[in-house]
């Protein structure tokens, strides 16, 4: 189940049941951060796992997690590299995309497939496991590898690991390269981050990828 802090004038710790978006979450309604601990032991007693993120940093509890909107990111990594593609002017067919982490995770090689027949050249840059997933995309895609070399048409994307630099970084700190995400007709109240309202809609099977729009790609 969802939990949100919403705040009120005055008043003991409240629980109601109320909806964002067609989410189903229940509120806590707080007066002052004394009461955030109350808020959080009420909202665990009802099964609460994971909370909308508020944008007031002073609104949150440090023992239920907010929404993470790390795996949205990742699941959109091939509409990132597109979008990046078309901001540089750089055509698909014309591009490498190289793949960077520790290993090739389950999203690392997502993306690698959906990228293949799109791009001129994806290269998987992994500490472990590489080659193995190399061959995979040779067999399926015949995605060649030539050695990687600096250049203006190459974009690189970080997975797993500690970044060097990547121009989208999809793991722990995460860098967009100023690209942003939204499904700009859903209402969503101001005192939410959209973006993991948006994940957690996803999440809930109540918002398809499709419906992402991306800006600051041109």
């Amino acid at each position: 189940m969802l939990g949100m802090l919403c705040p009120q004038e005055r008043g003991r710790v409240r629980l109601e049941r109320s909806h964002v978006a067609g989410l189903k979450v229940l509120c806590a309604c707080v007066s002052r951060r004394e009461q955030l601990g109350r808020a959080e032991k009420l909202l665990r007693r009802a099964g609460v796992k994971w909370m909308l993120p508020v944008r007031a940093e002073e609104l949150c509890l440090s023992g239920l997690p907010a929404v993470d909107v790390l795996p949205l990111y990742r699941a959109m990594a091939e509409r990132f590299v597109l979008a990046v593609l078309r901001r540089r002017s750089i055509p698909p067919e014309q591009a490498t995309v190289v793949l960077r982490g520790e290993y090739p995770d389950g999203d690392l090689v997502a993306a690698a497939r959906a990228l293949c027949p799109r791009v001129r050249q994806v290269v998987i840059d992994t500490d472990r496991g590489s080659d193995l997933l190399q061959r995979q995309l040779l067999r399926q895609f015949g995605a060649a590898v030539v050695p990687i070399t600096e250049r203006s048409e190459m974009i690189s994307v970080r997975f797993n690991g500690e970044s060097r630099g990547e121009g989208l970084v999809l793991c722990d700190r995460v860098e967009l390269d100023g690209l942003s995400v939204d499904v700009p007709q859903l209402d969503i109240p101001e005192t939410l981050l959209r973006s993991g309202v948006l994940c957690a809609l996803w999440q809930a099977g109540m918002i398809e990828l499709s419906q992402f729009q991306i800006s600051g790609a041109v």
